[in-house]
């Protein structure tokens, strides 16, 4: 039997939450039916939870929402964001106002940052998730969101072990992950438990930045300012699945 056919199942996709992440994170959960923020793992530094990049003069340049006392041996759930937030957002909404004022469409782009930012909510976890469905709803995106503290506690599980778990408890029949993942799944083990597992491969997405030579894998941000909502959803489309040695399965 071809699996292949199996990817019109039920497709989930689990990743930790992101700030402003970058068009082949929201590429992922446009993909899926059902996409899980993994929030009941560990806090990482100096990663992409609280922290990304947008384009300043020509340059990338990396922001970092303040956090309170953020430790790797916190959960993400169990992390909040710093008192002195309020004060950064002014800072980064002057810093979005220099860098993108000339953007076509900033108006849009910043209204909608302002909505996220200005969130009554200081839980990092749930104050991501909820970044998520803003943008995902600005976009029209339809994809349902849980939390994996939500779906069902992995006990020791971990790895592996706890993303096969996750799918099952979701009725997941297919999980797709970044192609740079590959490393980390035993296709077998998902086999053996009903389930699919496919990588998805971003492809080139290159808009035109002002005048500036063009600079990938920026913030969202960066791709609202400089995109239609129209001309977004055509890039979220701009991927491809890959199953067992690379073998292509679709191309959207």
């Amino acid at each position: 039997m071809d699996r292949c056919s199996s990817i019109y199942g039920l497709k989930a996709a689990i990743m930790q939450p992101y700030l402003f992440p970058y068009i082949g994170y929201f590429q992922l959960l446009n993909a899926v039916d059902i996409f899980v923020i993994y929030n009941d793992v560990n806090y990482i530094k100096r990663g992409w939870i609280n922290r990304n990049r947008i384009l300043v003069n020509g340059k990338p340049f990396l922001f970092t929402m303040p956090l309170k006392k953020a430790s790797q041996n916190r959960l993400i759930s169990q992390t909040e964001i710093s008192d002195s937030f309020t004060s950064w957002r002014i800072k980064f909404m002057e810093q979005l106002r220099h860098a993108y004022h000339r953007a076509p469409f900033y108006s849009d782009c910043i209204c909608l940052v302002k909505e996220v930012l200005c969130q009554d909510e200081y839980r990092l976890d749930r104050f991501l998730g909820l970044q998520i469905e803003i943008v995902a709803e600005y976009l029209g995106i339809g994809t349902q969101i849980v939390y994996s503290s939500e779906v069902g506690k992995g006990g020791a599980l971990k790895g592996q072990d706890r993303i096969i778990d996750i799918c099952r408890k979701t009725g997941a029949q297919v999980y797709i992950n970044p192609l740079g993942g590959k490393e980390l799944y035993d296709q077998s083990d998902f086999f053996e438990n009903g389930l699919d597992l496919l990588f998805l491969e971003c492809q080139t997405v290159e808009y035109r930045q002002l005048n500036h030579p063009f600079v990938s894998n920026l913030s969202i941000i960066d791709v609202l300012m400089f995109n239609s909502v129209e001309r977004v959803r055509e890039f979220l489309n701009r991927y491809e699945l890959y199953g067992e040695r690379a073998c292509r399965l679709c191309q959207t």
